[in-house]
């Protein structure tokens, strides 16, 4: 979860480590955790079987601006079976300003058998570490070109709010991304082509109703069904 946009990213499911944790761009599809941030939030259960975890890493790329990650509980121990919040504190270090990468490692293991193929995880991340000058007020001029509730920095580059992304903040951002040429129209929500559904118009084709408008007074119904 990042701030007030909720993303639901399944890392690992069924002992399979989801594909697109694996693409080595994967980060870049994720929004920049922003200053005001001080750490993310986890939710992890285990279901009927039991596991037990191993965080074997836990890295600041760059400790003059971040220090290394703290999660909120043990380092080693077992998966709750039942949904449970785990914390990662991400300090920044006071020392410098920028955007700092940062990574987590995760072994996964079933309790009672071998370890399973694919259950170590990595996952690396970007964190802000950035403050307004106190006393310098906001550059209004500076802020109008930033859309979507964006805000200039001191250097008069647009920081961009939660769930947007680009030059300008122009661009929300949907992960994982939409399929079958749906759209990204707003954080998290994908609109659909014809035919699709799904939050990522995964779906297939669909039962819909369309209504054109002929003229002011008279509206043609057409319905076109097709199989699911």
């Amino acid at each position: 979860m990042f701030s007030a946009i909720s993303m639901d990213i399944y890392a690992i499911r069924d002992e399979i480590i989801s594909p697109y944790i694996l693409d080595p761009r994967f980060e870049e599809y994720l929004p920049i955790i922003p200053s005001e941030f001080a750490y993310v939030n986890f939710t992890w259960q285990s279901g009927v079987r039991k596991y037990v975890y191993h965080f074997d890493k836990l890295e600041s790329h760059n400790e003059q601006i971040l220090e290394v990650p703290q999660i909120s509980i043990p380092i080693k121990g077992r998966i709750p079976k039942r949904p449970k919040v785990f914390s990662v504190k991400l300090p920044c270090s006071g020392h410098g300003w920028g955007i700092a990468r940062f990574s987590i490692g995760l072994k996964i293991e079933p309790r009672k058998s071998k370890p399973s193929e694919g259950m170590s995880l990595r996952v690396t991340l970007r964190k802000e570490c950035a403050q307004r000058v106190v006393g310098a007020g906001p550059d209004q001029e500076c802020d109008k070109k930033c859309a979507n509730d964006g805000w200039c920095n001191e250097d008069k580059i647009c920081q961009c709010k939660e769930g947007y992304v680009g030059q300008h903040c122009q661009t929300a951002l949907c992960y994982p991304q939409c399929m079958n040429g749906g759209n990204c129209t707003a954080p998290g929500i994908c609109s659909c082509t014809y035919g699709f559904q799904g939050r990522h118009c995964e779906g297939g084709q669909y039962a819909s109703v369309i209504f054109s408008l002929n003229t002011l007074d008279t509206v043609k119904q057409m319905i076109q069904v097709k199989k699911l």
